[in-house]
């Protein structure tokens, strides 16, 4: 009866084992491996078979958990000091590491391990499950990438941008030197004009004026009209206003200006006649024109 019953226990025992499988095997996307606390392997499912290469009949059974782990991260240490801390304290090992297929190829993983007590609290093995993060891992590396080329060409921008301000300011700079350079120049020649004319003044008044006094006391009384309008149209081309006699007269005869400018003396048409030597009658119809 005992050993009938022990049978039972064992068949039910083996049906439970197969169920758990059937169940893991389902979940072919993701590595599901439990161990004893040996670290012999008791369970390998389709995702790991699929993932990893090995045939559940190559490693259950075999305390080769060690096989699929790179020999960077088995050199380390940190493989066995995360197993005891995770024995000691009772909670799960939640890490990304790289994991090695049979072929050779290395993958990132998530990998989640917890210990397994029995209801005395004694550590019976290990239950871990891990998922290819493989499509995770480019996409944030593009995201990156993304990221520093945007970057890139934020700083390239900006850089740009300062050297056209910086361009700027100096043609700014060099314009406004220019404006300071043209105002002197200006300055210069106002200066230069002021002087001129005081100078032509100044020559019209020793030189020329004492002559025309000399000649108008010498010559007869039509003469005497001519020294009167050459001295007007001294004092008039010497004038500030000479800018505005040019506006004004700047449509009338060499003929029509002399008369104009007898006019303004003072000069009677008969006065005028004289000294031209034509007719009244001439002078009336240019002044007419002229009006």
């Amino acid at each position: 009866e005992d050993i009938t019953e022990r049978k039972n226990a064992e068949e039910r025992l083996k049906k439970t084992i197969a169920l758990l499988q059937s169940i893991m095997d389902s979940s072919s996307e993701g590595i599901i491996i439990a161990t004893d606390s040996t670290g012999v392997i008791l369970i390998w499912n389709e995702g790991a078979r699929r993932l990893l290469g090995y045939e559940p009949q190559e490693v259950v059974g075999k305390k080769n958990i060690r096989i699929f782990h790179t020999k960077e991260y088995l050199k380390s240490g940190v493989m066995k000091t995360n197993i005891e801390n995770m024995i000691t304290t009772g909670k799960p090992l939640m890490e990304e590491i790289t994991y090695v297929a049979k072929d050779g190829r290395s993958f990132p993983v998530w990998q989640v391990v917890n210990p397994r007590f029995d209801e005395d609290g004694e550590f019976i093995g290990m239950l871990g499950t891990a998922h290819d993060i493989t499509e995770r891992k480019l996409a944030e590396e593009a995201i990156k990438k993304a990221r520093d080329e945007l970057e890139m060409r934020v700083r390239e921008r900006t850089e740009e941008l300062a050297e056209t301000n910086e361009e700027l300011r100096v043609e700014r700079e060099a314009l406004r030197q220019k404006n300071i350079a043209l105002q002197e120049i200006l300055n210069q020649i106002e200066a230069g004009k002021r002087q001129m004319a005081s100078q032509i003044q100044s020559n019209v008044d020793r030189i020329i004026l004492p002559i025309l006094d000399t000649l108008e006391g010498k010559i007869s009384q039509s003469g005497k009209h001519y020294i009167s309008l050459l001295r007007n149209s001294l004092t008039d081309i010497t004038s500030p206003f000479i800018d505005s006699l040019e506006t004004r007269f700047s449509k009338l005869t060499p003929r029509e200006v002399e008369i104009c400018n007898m006019v303004k003396n003072g000069l009677t048409c008969k006065d005028i006649a004289n000294t031209l030597n034509i007719s009244v009658q001439t002078v009336l119809k240019q002044r007419s024109i002229i009006r």
